[in-house]
Order: C-alpha cells, then structure tokens, then sequence
C-alpha cells in the first residue's frame, strides 16, 4: 500500500511543493490511514479537523481522538466546531452542503494562515463511485461524469488509487486505530443508500467495478481536458473585452459552430462559472435572435442582447438603491460615484464641455435630490426641446449601448428629472441670464 501511495502521488505530481500539507482528518478509516501512510512516506503534516455539532457526544469523542491522534503523531492540531444545522437553516441548504462549505472555507483559512502547500482529503476509489453515481440522478456535464479530480486548487485526492476494502485491510495489517461513525450505516443519506444496495448490485456482476468506473472516469477527465483546449480556442475569437465587460460575437458563435447545440455547449462550458446552468444558459441561446436589450439573468451576472454582441454584466448589490442628497453647501460633496458643487454665477465661467458634467440653476432645484437607476417609463424634457421624452428613447438615440443603459443613472428633484448622468440635462433646469447659483455635478 506504501509504494502504490507514493507511486500514486508521484505520477499525479501531488507533492509541488515543500511545505507541508494540512491533512482534513475525521477520525475514521480513510482519513486514519492517510495520515498513517503519509508518516511513512516522509511527508511532513498538520491535522485539521471539524466538529460538525451533529451527533451528540460522538462528535465530541471524534474531536477528542483526532487531537489524540495528531499528539501521538507529534503534528500540529487545529480544529473548529460548527452550528451546521443553524448555518444550513439560515443560508437555505442541507446540511451536507453546510458541512461542505464550512469545512472546505475553514481548511482553506488554516491553509493560507499555516503556508501548507494543500489540503489533502481521505476521498478514495470507492467514493469516487459513489459520487459518478450520484451526479448520475439530477443530471451533470462532463465535468460530473469523472466524479472526484486528484487535484482541485490547493485540494489534494492522494487515496483515489485504493478501494475501501484495501483501506480497511491496510488499517487491519498495521493496527491503525479509528472511530466508527454511527451515520454510515444508515440509508437516511443517499450516498449510504447508494453504497449499501446499488453497488454490491454492480460487484455482482463485476467484482472489480469500481477499479473499471475508475478508468472510465480517468478516459472521461482526459476528454474533457482535450475539450477544454478545443472550446478556448474558439472562446478566445469569440469572446473580447469592452468597457470592462466580456462581449461575445453573435455572428461568430453561428458562423463557427452553425448547430445551435454547439453554441449552447460553448457558452455553458464558459457561462457556468458566472452563475448561469444548463437551463439559463439555453435562454442565452434564445435571446440572440430577440430585440437589443434582451436579457438573462443569473444569481451574479447578466446577459444582454446588444444588437452584434451578447454582453455579460456583473449584478451590483446597489442596482435599485437610491442615493439621497439632503442638500449642498459652499464647501460642495462627494457622494459615490458623483461630486457636487455650489458655484456663484459671478464666479463661474463654463471651462468644461463634457457629457460627464452638468450645470443647472441651483435655484430652481428643491432638495433632497434621489440617484437611481432609470426605470421604463421615466421621462425628462431634454436640453432644446418642449416636451417630454421617454428615458429609454434618449439612450437609444444617443447609441448607448446595453451595457451601458442598464447602469445609466437619474437624478431627480421632487420627481422631475433634473440630469440624465453623462448623457442629456433637462431644459426646466438650465442655466439662463436670470441665474444666480449654479450646482456643477460631475460623474
């Protein structure tokens, strides 16, 4: 078992660095025989664990063990303990992705403290299994059919060569001690009903499954990185940077790809990672035969549909907030993005001509003036004309793009819209020979 260990994570290169790694270890079989094994292979190590506050005084004695255990190996000890069912009740997810998030975020944190070179977790062949398994049910990309990587950022898989059974003979052999967790043996979690009547199922029929999914998840990783070059190349002629967001060629993705299925694969090799799934990613699709101004919205980013280009935009937490400013005094303010300026018209003298500055008769103006994002249906009579016109019809006019619009701003007083930011002042608001006070506003 040592050499096929050291084999494993020689051909994997899992040992890039010298510092040490920071082994998570729960107590039980694998993570006991992977601080074992890296013992003897010389490996230098530290022992993290997590008390997940689920079962009662076994969590406790699991904690106690483990710190035992890192006493006996003479390694550093750090743990941590979780209110997982509060944190999974407030955050709106079972307690599994609560146990997952919290530990992985806390290893890391140990990780970044402590300079360890990685995170090294006891997965091995049979989880990897079990896991091509589950992500089997609510459907998965090529990335779910491979399962479990042996390296993942600075998370490290070195057992994923050996089953539980040979885990377990290890232990047997060595006299390696562990602790039983009472919830493996329950089917309550789908992972157990998995590994207790589906896969003896499988080595029924073949004694060496999980060797054989094994194989077949390293052929699919290997497809999958070939894929990931073939699809940056497209990416790369397809994709550019404007105005600090990502633009993608509509016409290109028809041209190159021609079948709709392959444009939606593309997109959603690249758009998963901006919150966007498979279902989203085909309303992308959609989208690029509709009007300019089309969009389609993830938890983090949206897509517009403008004209040539499909334009990912990051969502800001502030997009319906209103910024209020009670009023400006002589020594001017500051306020985000915006500078204001009181100006006597003795004083004054029009130096700047820019669409970023404004300049409006301060007494015409009634505080508290409200920024916000325009809303359809907004309207402001513009600079030189008599009536009023439509916000949205300003912008097109004026060629703003998508990307733009959806982040143009208002500012109003007492509902009127006194400036269009950037763009166009409104005519009820400009300075004549009768005014007095000017209110210079830069953005």
């Amino acid at each position: 078992m040592l050499k096929r260990f050291i084999d494993n994570i020689n051909a994997k290169n899992l040992v890039a660095s010298v510092n040490p790694w920071l082994i998570a270890v729960s107590g039980g079989l694998d993570s006991a025989c992977l601080v074992r094994l890296c013992k003897d292979a010389g490996i230098s190590f530290g022992i993290a664990h997590c008390n997940f506050a689920l079962r009662g005084g076994e969590s406790e004695d699991d904690e106690s063990f483990v710190k035992e255990m890192a006493l006996e190996y003479g390694v550093p000890f750090f743990n941590v303990k979780f209110d997982t069912k509060e944190f999974a009740i407030i955050n709106k997810v079972s307690i599994q992705v609560a146990a997952r998030n919290l530990r992985y975020d806390w290893f890391e944190q140990v990780r970044k403290e402590n300079a360890f070179a990685c995170i090294a977790t006891a997965h091995h062949l049979s989880d990897n299994m079990e896991t091509m398994l589950i992500n089997q049910l609510p459907g998965t990309g090529i990335e779910g059919l491979h399962g479990i990587k042996s390296r993942n950022g600075y998370i490290i898989r070195p057992l994923l060569f050996a089953s539980r059974n040979e885990l377990s003979e290890y232990a047997s052999q060595n006299n390696i001690l562990f602790r039983e967790d009472s919830s493996n043996g329950s089917d309550k979690y789908l992972r157990n009903a998995i590994r207790h009547h589906i896969i003896p199922e499988f080595k029924k029929l073949e004694s060496e499954v999980e060797q054989v999914f094994s194989d077949n998840a390293l052929k699919i990783e290997n497809y999958e990185n070939l894929t990931r070059v073939i699809l940056k190349k497209f990416w790369g002629k397809a994709s550019f940077i404007k105005d600090h967001n990502l633009h993608i060629s509509i016409e290109y993705l028809k041209k190159e790809l021609e079948d709709v299925t392959n444009i939606q694969q593309l997109l959603y090799f690249f758009l998963k990672e901006y919150g966007f799934n498979y279902a989203s990613v085909s309303d992308v699709v959609t989208i690029m035969d509709g009007e300019s101004g089309k969009k389609i919205i993830s938890a983090t980013h949206t897509i517009i549909k403008d004209r040539e280009h499909l334009i990912l935009i990051e969502n800001t937490e502030n997009d319906d907030e209103e910024l209020v400013i009670e009023t400006v005094s002589h020594n001017g303010l500051v306020k985000n993005d915006f500078t204001f300026e009181f100006i006597n018209r003795e004083k004054f003298e029009q130096t700047e001509h820019k669409f970023q500055v404004a300049y409006l008769d301060f007494d015409k103006i009634k505080f508290p003036l409200i920024i916000r994002n325009w809303k359809h249906g907004d309207k402001m009579k513009p600079l030189g004309m008599s009536g009023s016109k439509l916000i949205s019809d300003i912008l097109t006019d004026n060629k703003i793009s998508s990307s733009k619009k959806i982040v143009s701003k208002v500012i109003l007083s007492e509902n009127s819209i006194i400036w269009l930011a950037g763009i166009r002042i409104s005519e009820d608001y400009k300075i004549t020979e009768e005014t007095v006070n000017i209110l210079k506003i830069s953005c």
